[in-house]
């Protein structure tokens, strides 16, 4: 159930991060242009508005980073509470065991 649940997460934040890269490369694009023009326009002093959009490329490149980040620590929760169930069960399989071992040599022992 658990790797289910992370499957899912992964794909949905997949498609998040395609998304986000997807719209800093039309913000790329809308700046620079598919020829790169607006990339001399904005080298130039006298083209302020030039400037607003590379901002705004800024802001895409920012949230991708924070989706990256966001995966990695998902990704490492994921891993962590799936190493806890795994001792979890270890854990209460042992002291199973253990427990009818004991009982078996008691009784072995004993008698009823």
């Amino acid at each position: 159930m658990a790797l289910l649940i992370h499957n899912t997460q992964t794909a949905q934040q997949t498609s998040t991060q395609r998304h986000n890269i997807a719209a800093a490369a039309a913000a790329v694009e809308k700046c620079t242009g598919p020829s790169g023009e607006g990339a001399e326009k904005a080298s130039r002093p006298h083209s302020i508005p030039q400037l607003g959009c590379l901002s705004n490329i800024q802001t895409g490149i920012g949230a991708v980073v924070v989706v990256v980040v966001v995966v990695v620590v998902v990704v490492v929760v994921v891993v962590v509470v799936v190493v806890v169930v795994v001792v979890v069960v270890v854990v209460v399989v042992v002291v199973v065991v253990v427990v009818v071992v004991v009982v078996v040599v008691v009784v072995s022992h004993h008698g009823l």
